[in-house]
């Protein structure tokens, strides 16, 4: 069974993956001088349709805002 985004309570479990990986990956880089203002990963998501190969996915870019706090994100 599928729910709508709209009908759930809280973060899907990628969104809080995300925000996790955010905090983490974000501290160890501005230990190391860099600036993560611009911090941003791919994630690999289905794609929509009638599925034409086996990898019937794409990649989709995605900001992770280090700098929000993490309901923000």
């Amino acid at each position: 069974m599928l729910v709508g985004r709209d009908r759930v309570a809280r973060p899907t479990v990628t969104v809080g993956v995300l925000a996790a990986i955010s905090g983490a990956l974000s501290g160890y880089l501005r230990s190391l001088g860099e600036d993560t203002s611009q911090l941003g990963v791919e994630v690999p998501m289905a794609r929509s349709g009638p599925r034409k190969a086996y990898n019937h996915f794409g990649n989709v870019g995605v900001g992770l805002y280090p700098s929000e706090d993490v309901a923000g994100r």
